[in-house]
This record gives structure tokens, C-alpha cells and sequence, in this order.
């Protein structure tokens, strides 16, 4: 009998994962079930490091292919501060449209014979669970699916300072992070280009009300003011402007979970963990779990040893980057501290935030191959 596979959000971690199996298993009965009816629940550019890329090229050469012509290819970290601007080069990096990435997906997954329902909300996990052999939850940090079950340990909390996730109309030079001063503290841009003339453009803001920062939306207070927002940062723009797509003035929200599976029931992505945006390792962590559940359903014979080996194999992994995203993260909201330095050093300590990079290894040029405050999208 075919293995009957549920899998409940169609972003990266659903799809690949549905690719994935149809893939490893060509005889599994795989449903994807998405409540946006376009299957894209918005945002800008997604980032990958190209060593990221090369390893995700060993198992699907031809979705690497297309993310490398419908992308935008860069090699230098900038920093833009006080009118300075230093910059360093970086091991390559490749970053695409969101949508675009979600369209590929999709596209391979009808190809393989996944069954797509958008515009449909799943069934609740119980239903799905009596009626599928695997159950795979994949509707990212709020899954109501998850929550519903109560079973995995969840632990979420809202950390950091407010950010906006935004987009501009001018493609940045490389990685570029700008810090621009306000009576309210430090404003930091994370930028980078994804398409022609389209960046990725995320705003930190240093003081805890974007309200009192005069960069909301009158009478909408978790809408950013993109007006205001490009005066404050003009210098970053010359001349851009900033897009927003459903974008609003939130908190990171740190997840994780005790157990990624119960019984038929296994989480992947967003839904299991989640890293902070200033690592960009989101999506390419999304994509690793979904293929290792897949070879760990194809190379297993019971659901529950699949599951053991893929928590084993993924858990240490995530949990390494988690604490990672952690010390960048710490490292951008007390960026107060640094700022007092020349930006060539402030430069320094923005590579070396992650922890697995020295100085000394930034001296001798070769420092900057693998540092994970640059980690894999």
C-alpha cells in the first residue's frame, strides 16, 4: 500500500518536504494543504550562502540552477556608519524572491504528482492523523496545527528589539548593515539584493516604540511609516524607496520545541524552530529538515524510527545555530556599545559576532570562509 503523506503549509519546509518524498518514494500519496489561495504568504528576498547552495546541489541540482538564474549573486559584506563606508569580501552568496523560490517549488511538486490544495485550510492534525501514515507540520513560528496538539513542549517568546521586515526599489552592493543614529537610539538596516533593482531591506529600531520613534503609521501602530522611515534613512536609500508587502512593526519570536514528532505527527521548519533573521538561516534549516525527514521515511521501515533519525540528525544541528542567532541578535540590540569605535572595527566585530571567527583569523584573510554570524539561508 502507498504511504499516505499529509503535510499541512506550503512555504519552503512543506513543499520541499512534499518534493522530497515524492521524490525518495515516487509511490507515496502526498497532499499539501495551504489557506493562502496564491500559496505565498508574502515577503521579499531569501538569502543563501553558497556553500549552502552547493550542498543543497548534491540531492537537486536543478532547483540550484534556477535559484542561480532567477537570483542575484554577491561577495562582500558592507557597513554603512557616520558617512563611512567599509566593506570586506565574503565567500559568495545568492539571493532570490521569495515568491520566486515558492513558485519553483510549487512547480516541482505538481511535476512529481503532489496534490496541492491552496486556498484550503488543512483538516485538523486529528483528522489527518486518523486518514495519513504521516502527518508533517509545516505552517511555520504560529502553526495552529501545533499548537492545537499541545504535545511537543513548545517554548515561544517575543525577544529583541521591533523590526519591519520591508523592501526597496535599488539593488544594495552585497550584504550591506547600516546604522544610523536617532534621539531614540540606533536605526539598523540588514539589506541585500534579490532581483534587478529589488533588495531585501529590514529595519531594527533601537528605542522599544516605533510609535514614539515616529515610524508608524498614524493610528496604526504596528504599520511602519515607509514616508518617514526613508527620510530617517536616506543615506542607506539614495534615492530608494521602501516597499511593503503586508509588512508591520513586530518582535522576533524565539521557538522551540522539546520533540519535533508524536505519534504520526512530525514538525519541520518554522514550525519546529526558528533562528533570528540577522543569521538569515531560515529557509536553507527549513529545506534540511524537509529532506532528511524524507530520506529518514524512505530509509526507515516504521514511521517512528523515521522520526527518531531525523530528530537525531537535525536537532544538534538547529540547536548549534539557534545559540548562533542568539549571539548576533544580542550583538545588533546592544550595538550601542560598538558604535563608539572606528567602523572599521565595528566592521570586525560584525563578522566575528557569531562566535566561530576570530580576529586573528580576519587578519590573515582566511577568517571569513565559514562565519556563522553569515550562516547558510
Amino acid at each position: 500500500m502507498s504511504p499516505r503523506i499529509a503535510v499541512v503549509g506550503a512555504g519552503p519546509a512543506g513543499l520541499y518536504t512534499a518534493w522530497s518524498v515524492r521524490r525518495l518514494l515516487p509511490g507515496a500519496e502526498v497532499t499539501v494543504w495551504e489557506q493562502q489561495a496564491s500559496g505565498d504568504s508574502g515577503g521579499f528576498g531569501v538569502v543563501f550562502s553558497r556553500s549552502a547552495l552547493d550542498g543543497i546541489a548534491q540531492r537537486d541540482p536543478d532547483l540550484v540552477w534556477g535559484i542561480d538564474a532567477a537570483g542575484e549573486s554577491f561577495t562582500s559584506l558592507r557597513l554603512i556608519m557616520s558617512d563611512a563606508h567599509e566593506s570586506q569580501e565574503v565567500p559568495g552568496f545568492v539571493a532570490v524572491a521569495r515568491s520566486r523560490l515558492l513558485e519553483m517549488l510549487r512547480h516541482r511538486c505538481v511535476r512529481a504528482g503532489v496534490q496541492l490544495n491552496l486556498g484550503q485550510s488543512a483538516p485538523p492534525p486529528s483528522v489527518l492523523s486518523a486518514t495519513s501514515d504521516v502527518v508533517v507540520i509545516a505552517d511555520g513560528v504560529s502553526s495552529t496545527s501545533r499548537d492545537s496538539l499541545g504535545r511537543f513542549g513548545t517554548h515561544s517568546a517575543e525577544v529583541g528589539t521591533p523590526y519591519a521586515w520591508l523592501g526597496a526599489d535599488r539593488s544594495f552592493e552585497g550584504l550591506t548593515f547600516a546604522v544610523h543614529d536617532s534621539p531614540h537610539g540606533p536605526f539598523v538596516v540588514h539589506a541585500y539584493p534579490y532581483a534587478p533593482n529589488r533588495s531585501t531591506f529590514i529595519v531594527e529600531i533601537g528605542g522599544p516604540d516605533p510609535v514614539a520613534a515616529g515610524v508608524s503609521a498614524p493610528g496604526e501602530p504596528t504599520t511602519p511609516d515607509t514616508a518617514a522611515l526613508e527620510r530617517l534613512l536616506a543615506d542607506s536609500l539614495r534615492g530608494g524607496r521602501l516597499i511593503a508587502d503586508r509588512s508591520r512593526w513586530r518582535r522576533f519570536r524565539s521557538l522551540h520545541n522539546e520533540t519535533w514528532w508524536s505519534d504520526n505527527i512530525v514538525l519541520v521548519g518554522d514550525a519546529a524552530h526558528t533562528t533570528h533573521y540577522s543569521i538569515g538561516s531560515g529557509t536553507k534549516l527549513a529545506m534540511d529538515d524537509a529532506a532528511v525527514l524524507a530520506e529518514a521515511l524512505a530509509g526507515e521501515d516504521s514511521v517512528r524510527r523515521a522520526f527518531i533519525g531525523y530528530e537525531e540528525a537535525r536537532m544538534p544541528v538547529v540547536t548549534k545555530a539557534q545559540h548562533v542567532a542568539e549571539r548576533s541578535r544580542r550583538w545588533f540590540a546592544d550595538i550601542a556599545d560598538v558604535l563608539p569605535n572606528s567602523p572599521a572595527d565595528v566592521l570586525r566585530s560584525l563578522a566575528t559576532r557569531g562566535g566561530t571567527v576570530g580576529s586573528r583569523d580576519l587578519l590573515l584573510g582566511d577568517g571569513l570562509r565559514r562565519p556563522s554570524a553569515l550562516a547558510d539561508a
